[in-house]
């Protein structure tokens, strides 16, 4: 019999070696010709990056007016408030407004530019800790091989923007196209983006636990059981992490998850319900006011309205 300590190994080194661990989901990436581009305040519990392929798009965050150029990418932290709009076009200075569609194969890029900015973009979370890094938004130089990503990735969603009656559902290939070049854009991020997050490793523990199992209504003492603490310890020390109590934390998060199912599922608002452990439709109605001020119903039809203007 062979000896255990003689069975080759896959990893011949005895250094352990520790990698993070991400939790990538893609809510949508997609390929637009805006006529108007007006966001004002806004703010998503999600990641975007933005691209461009040519000017017009102007961007401000704290009091700074950044005109978007083709050769960067444009990086938007989770609940970052910022605005956006097309230069020179007329503003509402309240809202949102979007018109225009989905840029299609046929559509000659160059001849509609003067008219329209050709604009990609793409909303993704990557799990616990890394959606509550600060708030921040960052431009990114680009260089000729990211370019040239892009712009395969523009190419392969103006292919499915052609079929219009179908769902987009995306091969393996593709999906793997979308995340290099997320991951590649992230990783141009300063390290020092990510060290904004050292909670203490039982606060983290519990948000891991939190956002793993959103739809369970943890009490404060299960929570406090799970990382061997007492229930008052655990309340104070997360106070203290997080500024904000535990049961309004995990209100918030559950809230935020619902605005991001609202916007980029077709779920029915029941159906966000029983996903998120609310009791039932109106319970969860008026828990999501009390945080965001609109209901679920509102949130969707704004969502709805958004597409249709851009069909």
């Amino acid at each position: 019999m062979l000896a255990l300590n003689k069975i080759p190994l896959g990893d011949p080194s005895k250094i352990e070696q520790a990698f993070p661990k991400t939790s990538l989901e893609i809510w949508c990436c997609r390929y637009w010709m805006l006529r108007e581009w007006e966001c004002n305040e806004t703010v998503f519990p999600y990641w975007r990056i933005y691209w461009n392929r040519n000017d017009g798009g102007i961007i401000v965050y704290r009091g700074k007016t950044i005109r978007m150029k083709h050769k960067n990418a444009y990086i938007i932290l989770p609940n970052t408030f910022f605005q956006s709009h097309i230069s020179g076009s007329k503003r509402k200075l309240k809202g949102m407004n979007v018109v225009g569609r989905e840029v299609r194969s046929g559509d000659n890029e160059e001849k509609l530019s003067s008219g329209h900015l050709f604009h990609l973009f793409i909303h993704f979370n990557l799990g616990v800790p890394y959606d509550y890094v600060d708030p921040n938004l960052l431009e990114i130089q680009l260089d000729e091989k990211q370019i040239d990503q892009l712009e395969k990735l523009t190419f392969l969603l103006k292919q499915e923007a052609t079929y219009l009656k179908r769902p987009q559902e995306f091969k393996m290939g593709q999906n793997l196209l979308f995340q290099s070049v997320i991951f590649d854009l992230l990783s141009c991020l300063h390290e020092k983006i990510w060290d904004t997050m050292g909670l203490d490793n039982r606060v983290s523990d519990v948000i891991h636990l939190i956002e793993n199992n959103i739809h369970r209504n943890f009490s404060n003492t299960e929570l406090a059981q799970e990382c061997h603490m007492a229930t008052n310890s655990l309340n104070r020390l997360f106070k203290e992490e997080k500024g904000i109590a535990l049961q309004q934390y995990i209100r918030q998060r559950k809230i935020a998850r619902a605005h991001t199912l609202l916007e980029h599922t077709r779920y029915s608002i029941e159906t966000i319900a029983e996903l998120l452990g609310f009791a039932n439709r109106y319970h969860f109605s008026r828990i999501f006011k009390q945080v965001t001020a609109s209901t679920p119903a509102q949130t969707r039809k704004e969502s709805i309205l958004k597409v249709a203007h851009l069909s």
